[in-house]
């Protein structure tokens, strides 16, 4: 595997390289709570931006978009029209 990263320990190192390092090292107990870490991380990151989203659907459903105003309008004219129709 090619990585394109520093080695200097603690500044320029990334959690992968380090899983490398842990493996040729036959630390896999190292390596694999390492992995581990990433992995939790990520559901959370996940999981954070989910809710995130959610939150803010409430914002957005709010606001009706043009076409559904024209579309709306243009039903509220209809309906008019043929209530004025309806009693001449």
């Amino acid at each position: 595997m090619i990585f394109i990263a520093g080695n200097m320990p603690m500044k320029t190192e990334i959690l992968p390289l380090l899983i490398m390092v842990k493996l040729d090292q036959y630390d896999y107990t190292g390596a694999t709570a390492i992995g581990v870490l990433m992995l939790v991380v990520s559901f959370i990151l996940l999981l954070l931006i989910n809710l995130l989203q959610r939150a803010s659907k409430p914002l957005e459903g709010g606001r009706m978009s043009s076409s559904t105003l024209n579309a709306s309008a243009a039903a509220n004219a209809a309906r008019r029209g043929s209530a004025t129709r309806g009693a001449s």
